[in-house]
């Protein structure tokens, strides 16, 4: 009997609990460009699965290391020629679809994970990245998009005048 009521009471929560719950408001897309680090538009050139990994990196699979060649640089400097962020590859476009500026994460990061981790080979990408403190890589910092939760901070650009870009260009 006693089972029973624990195993109740971890479903009923387990249905009212929700995946992400930044601890704090999505900031505005100013306070975004203005926070972020660096800004690039990079390109996905290739994804590597990690140590131990069977399958490649997919949604269901798992997670690797996705590779982006910067194609410019809006913001900041000393930015290397590609950058490694953590996700995978999806075989479909995932552009926002929310009006410019964007208030809110791609429809990739709306999961329950708070962030989107899914690119697309031959996709470009305007990330909005930060310098984040890892003390197991040996530079000590990287540079991430992962810094804000459910924040438009790796976005698909669809073309070379795409809207998202623009408005960014435009509050630099």
């Amino acid at each position: 009997m006693r089972t029973h009521v624990i195993l109740a009471i971890l479903i009923l929560f387990t249905f009212d609990a929700e995946a992400c719950q930044p601890i704090a408001p999505i900031p505005s897309a100013e306070e975004l460009v203005a926070a972020a680090d660096v800004i690039v538009r990079a390109e996905a050139i290739a994804v590597e699965r990690l140590p131990g990994a069977i399958r490649e990196p997919s949604f269901e699979n798992g997670f690797g290391r996705v590779t982006l060649a910067v194609k410019e640089v809006l913001k900041g400097s000393f930015v290397p020629e590609t950058m490694t962020v953590t996700g995978y590859f999806e075989s479909v476009d995932d552009a926002n679809d929310r009006p410019v500026p964007y208030d809110y994460v791609r429809p990739g990061g709306r999961h329950g994970n708070c962030y989107a981790l899914s690119y697309r080979l031959g996709a470009e990408y305007l990330l909005m990245v930060k310098k984040v403190d890892r003390s197991v890589i040996p530079t000590g910092t990287e540079l991430s998009p992962y810094w804000s939760p459910l924040a438009p901070t790796n976005e698909q650009i669809l073309e070379p005048r795409d809207p998202w870009l623009a408005w960014v260009r435009d509050q630099l």
